[in-house]
């Protein structure tokens, strides 16, 4: 198990969420990604 140091904590801890973040928070939350790669690797080992 790795520990962070006390300096990543804090800076983990203070770093504030950018759009692009926000963003990809969102479409974690949205988009079933374990479906959808299920999809296109289905769909690709045919070629």
């Amino acid at each position: 198990m790795d520990q962070i140091s006390f300096d990543k904590a804090e800076i983990n801890h203070k770093k504030r969420n950018t759009r692009r973040e926000k963003f990809l928070e969102q479409m974690d939350k949205l988009i079933p990604w374990t479906s959808c790669c299920a999809f296109i690797a289905c769909s690709c080992s045919t070629t």
